[in-house]
């Protein structure tokens, strides 16, 4: 009987095998790389995202704050035209001439260039 054995291709020489062994090596590496790398990855965005929460949070507190802040300064000048209307109408008048006043400087300076 004949036994048929098998036998190498031509082209497996000692160096396509060392070859053949690198290139399982690197992708065995790559595949550590990529498990070691994933948990990292994955609490970077974790961190991101409570960034951007806690970022977001912030804005909105501080949104609050500001529209409160507005309220009660414009609940304060209401109550302040109704309890001293002359003067009111006076710090209005005299915000208003100093407003003519810088606008026309303003104008005369731009103008003498």
């Amino acid at each position: 009987m004949n036994e048929h054995r098998p036998t190498a291709p031509a082209s497996a020489t000692p160096n396509h095998h060392a070859g053949a062994d690198l290139a399982t090596a690197i992708a065995d590496n790559l595949k550590e790389v990529e498990q070691g790398v994933a948990p990292a990855l994955q609490h970077l965005v974790e961190q991101a995202s409570d960034l951007t929460r806690a970022g977001l949070d912030a804005m909105h507190t501080g949104s609050t704050h500001l529209h409160e802040q507005a309220r009660r300064s414009g609940d304060r000048t209401l109550d302040y035209i109704r309890h001293e209307p002359v003067k009111a109408v006076l710090l209005a008048a005299a915000a208003g001439a100093l407003t003519v006043a810088v606008i026309d400087l303003l104008r005369q300076r731009t103008g003498a260039r």
